[in-house]
């Protein structure tokens, strides 16, 4: 058996497949259902270069509109798109396209989400403000405060994740 070297990052194999251009495939197949995301979590980190390029294990996105209806309709006409049910919240849906999450927040116009169903959260009026030029394409990327905010309620928010789990 093969030694893998101390402080060797361990990956599943999809997560390889995970790169630039599956994001911008996953947000132009979003935008042609009429569902405009706005990309989150570590790859906005890294595209506004925040964090140094490294290996993603799944696409977070925000959705801001009042409710999933527009994104329930495209999982279900898209058959490439498998619906995660443990994920399917009030504030959330996901599904795995070619084997890697996809994870969908909703934010509502007046920049507020209720986590769990009880956690109300506050985006910053920035969130959505800014698109950035990737390979000649602009693509929406949540704003450097939004990313902020969000990882300093982190723990608050996720409490009602161990919660909503051990309901499913």
């Amino acid at each position: 058996m093969k030694a893998i070297p101390r402080g060797a990052a361990i990956y599943p194999q999809h997560t390889m497949d995970n790169h630039l251009n599956f994001l911008i495939s996953v947000c132009q197949k979003l935008d042609k259902g009429r569902v405009h995301p706005c990309i989150f979590g570590g790859w906005a980190e890294e595209l506004r270069e925040l964090i140094k390029p490294r290996v993603h294990n799944d696409i977070d996105l925000l959705y801001c509109a009042n409710d999933f209806l527009a994104l329930d309709k495209l999982m279900s006409e898209q058959p490439d798109f498998i619906e995660i049910p443990k994920k399917h919240f009030e504030h959330k849906r996901a599904f795995e396209l070619n084997d890697i999450m996809v994870e969908i927040t909703l934010v509502r116009p007046n920049l507020t989400t209720t986590f769990f169903g009880k956690y109300d959260f506050t985006w910053p009026s920035d969130t959505f403000a800014e698109d950035i030029s990737v390979n000649n394409l602009s693509l929406n990327v949540s704003s450097q405060a939004a990313l902020k905010h969000y990882r300093e309620n982190y723990n608050r928010l996720s409490y009602g994740r161990a919660t909503a789990e051990l309901i499913v």
